[in-house]
C-alpha cells in the first residue's frame, strides 16, 4: 500500500491502481446519516417552527378556527426538545374542540416528526400560565418580540 497526499488508501485492482479517498467517503456517509436523522426524527429548531406556524396561520384559522397560536417550553428556549408544546386559542363559536385539537396535533406531529402537546391558553391554571407565558412565542400577533410576546405577522 502506497501513500500519497489526500489519499488514505490505495488498492491495485486488475493491474490498475484504484485510489479511495476514505475521508471524502466517510464525510458523505456521515452527511447522509445526519440528513436521515433530521428527516426521520424531526430534529427541528425554533426558527423552523416559527416559519412553519407563520406560513400556516391562515390555514389554521380556516380549518381549525384558531385565532392565536404559539409555542413554549424547551423548543422556544432553543434547548434540546423531545416534543413541541403548542398553545392555541379558538374562535368563540368553535364546535368539536376535541376533534380539532386531535387533527391539529396529528398535522403538527407529521410535520415536525416529534410528539406535540396542545393546550388552550384560557384553560391553563394561573400558576402554570405564569411560567408558560415567560417562554411562549406567539405567531403573527404583532410586535415582533420574542419572549412572552409575539413574532410579527406573516
Amino acid at each position: 500500500m502506497r501513500s500519497r497526499e489526500g489519499v488514505t488508501s490505495q488498492r491495485e485492482v486488475g493491474g490498475e491502481c484504484k485510489c479511495d479517498n476514505l475521508n471524502s467517503t466517510r464525510l458523505i456517509l456521515i452527511n447522509q446519516f445526519i440528513f436521515k436523522i433530521f428527516y426521520l426524527y424531526g430534529i427541528m429548531n425554533k426558527e423552523e417552527v416559527i416559519l412553519f406556524l407563520a406560513d400556516q396561520k391562515t390555514n389554521f384559522l380556516e380549518k381549525f378556527k384558531i385565532t392565536k397560536i404559539g409555542f413554549f417550553g424547551s423548543m422556544a428556549r432553543s434547548e434540546k426538545a423531545n416534543d413541541i408544546d403548542i398553545i392555541v386559542e379558538f374562535t368563540p363559536d368553535t364546535i368539536d374542540l376535541f376533534e380539532k385539537k386531535f387533527e391539529l396535533r396529528e398535522l403538527l406531529k407529521g410535520r415536525f416528526r416529534m410528539p406535540v402537546d396542545i393546550c388552550r391558553e384560557k384553560s391553563i391554571g394561573p400558576s402554570v400560565k405564569k411560567l408558560i407565558m415567560q417562554d411562549v412565542i406567539f405567531i403573527g400577533q404583532g410586535s415582533g418580540q420574542f419572549r412572552g410576546h409575539s413574532i410579527g405577522s406573516h
